[in-house]
């Protein structure tokens, strides 16, 4: 196998797993990220109506004012995977990008895909804990009606 070939084959070694990466990572923010009553930040509805939990003002102001919290987190870090994404797509479809500089920026993606993640779990646990154990059930009832179960 020649150099060429060789590079060209960890090219698209990387490619496949950046592509999985970003599958995965549409996948699961979907899913994720779509925890508030409104839009989310996807622009996509959420497939959690808040609202139909009959909501204490207590637990609505809690529950906004994790949205409030998530929106922030998600607007701070979502514009930089969008850049890296960006300048992975650019660099993988250079004839010889620089490997180091292209894990570099991979890791960096995944560091800022999975704290972006991590973040929007522990807020739907917060959001979660603001419930009565009723409620939650209604929860559970509403996300698995989401995902096609009865």
């Amino acid at each position: 196998m020649t150099a060429t070939n060789l590079f060209s084959h960890h090219t698209q070694r990387y490619f496949i797993y950046l592509t999985t990466l970003l599958v995965g990572t549409c996948l699961v923010t979907g899913l994720t990220l779509s925890e508030s009553s409104y839009a989310n930040p996807m622009g996509k509805r959420s497939p959690i109506q808040w609202q139909q939990l009959q909501l204490k003002p207590q637990q609505k102001q809690a529950i906004q004012s994790l949205d409030k919290e998530w929106q922030e987190t998600y607007s701070n870090i979502q514009p930089k995977i969008e850049m890296d994404r960006s300048k992975l797509r650019q660099m993988l479809s250079k004839p010889a990008p620089d490997e180091n500089q292209v894990m570099e920026i991979q890791h960096r993606l995944q560091k800022n895909s999975d704290s972006l993640h991590a973040e929007a779990t522990r807020i739907f646990m917060k959001k979660k804990q603001q419930l009565t154990p009723q409620q939650r059930q209604q929860l559970n009832h509403m996300m698995k009606k989401h995902r096609g179960g009865h």
